[in-house]
């Protein structure tokens, strides 16, 4: 490889063969929807190679405020994390814990009617 010229053009020779490892950072989308869809699967869940972003750590709090226990390693030579999510599944009643993880009286949520074009969500035990 030569220096840089003054026209700033950079000349890459092929190499001969390369060597090494890569290492790719996790996918922030990716990280928050393992943790939704593990949260309202019922039982252990286990998110390997997750983004560790705050924003990917502040979805993992909402999680364990509306009842899941979730777990967060980091993996000191990627900077991933790794997540292990226990949750009852998505029977539980989480219109009422929304309501006190934001803080809003109970009865205003129940106040509030059904969700409009809410998802149902299955989990079928084998």
């Amino acid at each position: 490889m030569t220096g840089v010229t003054s026209a700033q053009s950079l000349v890459v020779r092929p190499a001969a063969r390369l060597r090494g490892v890569l290492t790719l950072p996790g996918d922030k989308s990716i990280s928050h929807r393992a943790l939704m869809l593990a949260t309202i699967a019922a039982g252990r869940s286990e998110i390997q190679g997750a983004g560790d972003g705050a924003d990917v750590r502040s979805t993992a709090a909402i999680c364990a405020a509306l009842g899941a226990d979730v777990r967060r390693m980091v993996d000191d030579a990627t900077g991933n994390a790794s997540y292990v999510v226990a949750s009852l599944g998505s029977g539980a009643s989480y219109r009422s814990d929304a309501a006190r993880v934001m803080r809003v009286p109970h009865e205003a949520a129940k106040r509030a009617g059904p969700t409009p074009n809410r998802a149902t969500f299955r989990n079928t035990p084998k």
